[in-house]
């Protein structure tokens, strides 16, 4: 594997890892036993949960078309 590629794949690990953290903590605020959330707040949270799903899997993706293993998933 070229620097390239390496350089790429880290630069991927480092945008996984805060947007892991995100949905952690969107997880965490959806918790029932945190109390209830307002509409508002729910379709913040959902925007949130779905989003970082998003990243995730296109970061996925991208790793995997780096390595040369798996195909594309498909992202809505």
């Amino acid at each position: 594997m070229d620097k390239e590629k390496i350089a790429v794949l880290g630069c991927l690990y480092e945008l996984r890892t805060p947007v892991i953290n995100i949905a952690g903590f969107g997880e965490l605020l959806a918790n029932p036993s945190l109390g209830p959330l307002n509409e508002k707040q729910r379709e913040y949270l959902w925007d949130i949960l779905t989003s970082t799903r998003t990243v995730l899997a296109i970061v996925d993706d991208m790793q995997k078309l780096l390595v040369g293993k798996g195909e594309r998933t498909t992202h809505h």
